[in-house]
């Protein structure tokens, strides 16, 4: 549903960030060394890390042994509590630390990699996509796509390397490259979380269709709880006009795991092309609730006010979305 929406440049979900903040959640490991070699400060830290108890693991890392802060492993434990701490710059210096240390380690140059990425994730939600230039540089991109690759040179078989560098070089718009990477990801691991997903979102730039919604429905297969496949599969079952078909998959998304207001979106537009219109009014004021600045629901409303007979109310709605639209227009011109 997203592809179609952001191309009319007024819906600014932030979907796919919030889709890999989900990946982030679980990219990083730390890796299990010599319980002989460790101070009970060392193993005290690496405990708190996996228990999620991040500052008590930034306190009890910081009191390991000298001999240990020389050492590569912690450097990357210390690094990869940083980032749960969102001390990007000073986890930065540990995990480059490691890298120099251990340069043989794939999970080092990944941990790093994986840092990064999520560092502009973090710029990126606090600024907006197009807010004061802080979006990603040609720079950050390069390096992130070095360490990935370096990554896979050590460690062939490191699927969530392979996954992130498939998805790096599709926000490039390095499509083919990119579906390589999804599909070797998927060769190795047919149910591996999010491959299908993102396959799909390759087949849906290049107008393959139905080849989108196979791939969608193999990702629902793997992972009936994938919310956000199910929102894109719906969209896409009510533009080849099977209602029903994608009235199932809206309503099965986990609310959890998808952005409420284009589901709420989606579901107004399915109700709608079913008839069933005080059942889309109430969706599409659900929407309005949470995103009141979007051109493109205001003018769903109007719509289905002027369906229902309701000319005013539609009369109001459209005024608004001419207004909305007319604010957009004129910001991307400045």
């Amino acid at each position: 549903m997203n592809q179609k929406i952001e191309k009319n440049g007024f819906w600014k979900s932030n979907l796919m960030t919030n889709s890999l903040f989900i990946i982030f959640l679980s990219v990083f490991s730390v890796s299990k060394f010599s319980m002989e070699s460790q101070s009970q400060a060392f193993r005290e830290a690496q405990e708190k890390f996996e228990k999620k108890e991040y500052l008590l693991a930034m306190i009890a890392a910081q009191r390991v042994t000298d001999d240990e802060k020389k050492n590569s492993d912690f450097h990357h434990l210390y690094g990869l509590i940083l980032v749960q701490l969102k001390q990007f710059s000073e986890a930065s210096v540990h995990l480059k630390r490691a890298v120099d240390l251990d340069s043989t380690n794939a999970e080092f140059h990944y941990s790093l990699a994986a840092m990064l990425m999520q560092e502009q994730l973090e710029t990126q939600a606090l600024f907006g996509p197009n807010g004061m230039g802080m979006g990603k540089t040609n720079n950050e991109t390069n390096e992130i796509i070095k360490l990935l690759q370096h990554t896979l040179k050590l460690d062939p078989e490191h699927l969530k390397a392979r996954l992130h560098l498939g998805r790096t070089f599709h926000e490039q718009n390095m499509r083919n490259r990119a579906f390589q990477e999804f599909a070797k990801v998927a060769e190795k691991d047919p149910t591996y979380p999010w491959v299908h997903y993102h396959l799909a979102t390759i087949q849906l730039d290049a107008g393959k269709l139905l080849e989108a919604i196979q791939s969608f429905q193999k990702e629902i297969q793997y992972h009936p709880n994938h919310g956000q496949a199910r929102l894109e599969l719906g969209d896409l079952l009510l533009q080849i006009g099977k209602l029903n078909e994608a009235l199932i998959q809206l309503q099965a998304a986990d609310q959890e795991n998808v952005s409420l207001p284009d589901l709420h979106y989606g579901l107004a537009k399915v109700y709608k092309e079913l008839g069933q219109y005080k059942k889309a009014i109430e969706e599409i004021r659900q929407c309005l609730k949470l995103v009141s600045d979007v051109p493109i629901v205001h003018q769903l409303l109007a719509e289905l006010y002027y369906q229902t007979g309701k000319t005013e109310l539609g009369n109001r709605q459209m005024k608004i979305f001419q207004q909305l639209k007319n604010q957009i227009t004129t910001s991307y011109t400045n």
